[in-house]
């Protein structure tokens, strides 16, 4: 009988270990954007090529049958091309709580959680800290097709006030694993709140000035923006409270268990409060590697 309490603590420490597992993911991409200035005026706006490295490692912890609690820790770096002030590296932290709603590949699952990260522009003012919150609701329908539906929100704190940015996001996104290697995916979602934008002065001293109606006029005046130079001599930052639609879609070539190549297009359409249009687009190839 005395053989039972150190053989249940041996047992409790398997079970823990088992239930336990850790993980590195790296990613690498290479992106083409159009119009990465998010610029309103088609002939000033500036495209751009994006060099993205990422790397997180991921601690999953099994709370009980059908909870899960992940942590990570993420970094990343982008270099921007010809923009250097542009150019970032981020480092945080990110919690997972997830819950199977019963047993098998085919029950609904819910995911929550938050992240904090610390950005590090190359240019001081857009320096800042991102705060996240997020949940999804998965279900897959075949042993093939996935459906998701996302929910997120949004806090930057930047040094300058044109970067202090507030927003919400819904989505849907869905997968399907047409053969072993190849997968495909598509998705939309909506964004209210703020974002950053970018003119040439040309523009945006008409629109202070009045030159495209005094209800332009009015908004531009008030809302935060700052010559940064960031796309050129005199070119202005500034921030919009806007709605934008995003829909991506991709193809995934499964390389191995471990390692997959993506190619994602991206299209956002940004609308601000006084119905000026921003378009952008984004065309970009990456690898995926987990150890």
């Amino acid at each position: 009988m005395r053989l039972i309490p150190p053989l249940l603590t041996l047992a409790a420490a398997a079970l823990a270990a088992a239930a336990s597992a850790h993980e590195l993911r790296l990613g690498a991409s290479l992106t083409y954007a159009e119009n990465f200035s998010r610029t309103s005026y088609a002939p000033t706006a500036q495209d751009a090529t994006l060099a993205d490295l990422d790397a997180a490692f991921l601690h999953a912890q099994q709370l009980a049958a059908n909870w899960t609690l992940l942590a990570a820790l993420e970094a990343s770096a982008e270099n921007v091309g010809r923009f250097s002030a542009l150019n970032r590296l981020g480092l945080g932290a990110r919690t997972t709580l997830r819950h199977k709603f019963g047993l098998g590949p085919r029950v609904p699952v819910l995911e929550a959680g938050a992240a904090l990260t610390a950005v590090h522009f190359r240019e001081r003012g857009r320096r800042g800290w991102r705060e996240e919150g997020f949940a999804s609701l998965s279900q897959r329908l075949t042993d093939s097709w996935r459906v998701a539906a996302t929910a997120s929100w949004e806090s930057f704190t930047a040094a300058h006030a044109p970067f202090d940015t507030h927003a919400r996001r819904i989505g849907l996104e869905t997968f399907y694993d047409a053969t072993e290697t190849w997968q495909f995916g598509a998705g939309a979602s909506r964004l209210h709140g703020q974002l950053v934008a970018n003119a040439a002065w040309s523009v945006y001293g008409q629109a202070l000035g009045g030159g495209f109606g005094p209800a332009i006029q009015d908004y531009y005046s008030r809302i935060p923006w700052e010559v940064s130079d960031t796309f050129g001599s005199g070119w202005v930052a500034y921030r919009v409270d806007c709605r934008a639609d995003f829909w991506w879609a991709q193809v995934a070539a499964r390389l191995s268990d471990s390692t997959s190549l993506p190619l994602r297009y991206e299209s956002v359409r940004v609308v601000n409060r006084v119905g000026v249009r921003y378009d952008s687009a984004f065309w970009s190839l990456g690898v995926l590697h987990r150890f």
